[in-house]
């Protein structure tokens, strides 16, 4: 009984310091005014897109769909696009881009 307590506060323990150790850091940008924000995200969509040779709107389709980890570098995608797709008034787009297929 000791023995199974032991790896049951052994494994707990791992988790929680796995935990700590992928905890994502929050940052705050400030910007200037809202269109320089606005070009900061469409910079950062762009270069995402070459890089992973995929547009955004195919990659929150995937990314929606499970079919794309949860890492950093998508979450933060998944995010610019967000905000870009709402800022242009054309959200109706993005429910569009989910449901496709």
């Amino acid at each position: 009984m000791k023995n199974e307590l032991s790896k049951c506060n052994n494994t707990r323990t791992n988790l929680l310091n796995k935990t700590k150790a992928i905890t994502m850091r929050k940052q705050t940008i400030q910007y200037s005014s809202p269109l320089d924000a606005l070009i900061e995200v469409a910079k950062r969509l762009s270069i995402l897109e070459q890089q992973k040779q995929m547009d955004s709107e195919e990659f929150f389709y995937q990314y929606n769909q499970g079919l794309l980890p949860d890492d950093a570098v998508f979450v933060e995608w998944a995010n610019d696009y967000r905000i870009t797709v709402f800022a242009s008034g054309t959200d109706k787009k993005l429910k569009k881009c989910c449901m496709k297929r």
